[in-house]
């Protein structure tokens, strides 16, 4: 009879593992019918400074006129459809990973902001948002008088 020592650790690292591969496939962004159309969820970087947020969108092959940027109460929407790529007489995939269809990403933004001054510029398939904060939102001094 051979002894087995059970650990706990290991079991959890297992899982772990698992868990990980299933969300990793599972989460992947592929596209998806939804009411009729195609849709999918590009990738979105924020961060934010002491003057603004900004936001990178990964749009590579889009044109930006099919774009969409919206700030209205506190909220930034961006949306937009990436026309999928035709195939010529007699073609058909064997693999398809590209997204195509309409995509729609809404952020509700925690500290209010100059939705005059926002800029959105596109260059290398990045979408890049500035929303500079009103300045009732930026951190100021105080002087203690005494």
């Amino acid at each position: 009879m051979q002894l087995y020592y059970w650990n706990p650790m290991r079991e959890l690292a297992e899982a772990q593992r698992q868990f990980a591969a299933f969300f990793g496939e599972t989460l992947r962004q592929e596209p998806r019918p939804h009411n009729g159309h195609v849709t999918w969820t590009p990738a979105v970087d924020v961060s934010e400074t002491v003057d603004a947020y900004t936001f990178a969108v990964e749009l590579s092959g889009m044109n930006p006129e099919g774009v969409e940027v919206e700030v209205k109460d506190n909220t930034l929407t961006i949306k937009g459809e990436r026309a999928g790529a035709s195939l010529k007489e007699n073609e058909r995939y064997h693999h398809h990973e590209r997204p195509m269809g309409r995509f729609a990403r809404v952020f509700r933004l925690p500290k209010p902001v100059n939705s005059e001054g926002v800029v959105a510029t596109y260059h290398d398939g990045i979408l890049s948002i500035t929303l500079p904060l009103r300045d009732e939102a930026k951190p100021r001094k105080i002087t203690v008088q005494g």
